[in-house]
Formats: structure tokens, sequence, C-alpha cells
């Protein structure tokens, strides 16, 4: 499980290299380090809508059970 990642693309670039609309372009913020612990939200792209890049949360949830 990967602790940290790295996206810094900016908007149009995502939007240029992966040929998707990026409507929620006012809430990313391109980072060099995204903690898992904070939950950031990071642009992906989902199978069911393939030509829309989306904001999801993505991280570690601990104290489970």
């Amino acid at each position: 499980m990967c602790f940290s990642v790295n996206v810094n693309l900016v908007k149009e670039e995502i939007e240029d290299r992966y040929g998707v609309d990026f409507p929620d372009k006012s809430r990313y913020e391109p980072s060099y380090y995204y903690h898992a612990f904070s939950l950031p939200e990071i642009p992906a792209i989902c199978s069911g809508n393939p030509g829309t890049a989306r904001l999801l949360k993505w991280g570690l949830i601990t104290g489970l059970g």
C-alpha cells in the first residue's frame, strides 16, 4: 500500500493528456506529496464515465474494528 502519492499535473495537462473534461478544476491543486492520512481528493478517471476526471478521496483508514 502506498503511503504517499505524487500528482503534480496541472488541470489543463490532465484534460489534454487523457482527453477528459475536468469540471472540478477549482477544487484541485497539484502536489508533489499527498499524505495518505490527510485523505486528499485526487483526480481519477472512472470506467463508468471515461470522458470525465473526478476528484475522489484517497488515503488510509485506521482504527477499524
